[in-house]
């Protein structure tokens, strides 16, 4: 919205606007929903799963949310580098402070 484009896939061409490679939004939309629904059944649980962590990075966030691999292309699967992309929260979650691996 700052940049005042809009980047979508399928929607772009409803506004004459060049459409970018990737899944449709229903689909992103579903995948995200998959994932968040997991996080929340594993923060119901009393659990937290954060990004950028050694555990995380050897696992996978995907398993720890007790995701199969069969499943996991019905989810939002990010790198931890792609995860702390945008964030500055480091701290909070261990990625500052965690040791080298």
């Amino acid at each position: 919205m700052k940049q005042q484009r809009l980047l979508a896939t399928d929607a772009a061409l409803s506004f004459n606007r060049h459409a970018l490679p990737g899944p449709a939004l229903s689909t992103t939309s579903e995948h995200l929903e998959n994932t968040l629904g997991a996080m929340a059944r594993m923060l119901d649980a009393g659990l937290i799963a954060v990004a950028g962590v050694r555990e995380t990075e050897e696992a996978g966030l995907l398993p720890l949310l007790g995701v199969s691999g069969d499943r996991a292309r019905e989810h939002v699967v990010l790198t931890a580098d792609e995860s702390c992309k945008y964030c500055e929260f480091g701290p909070i979650c261990g990625r500052s402070w965690e040791q080298a691996w």
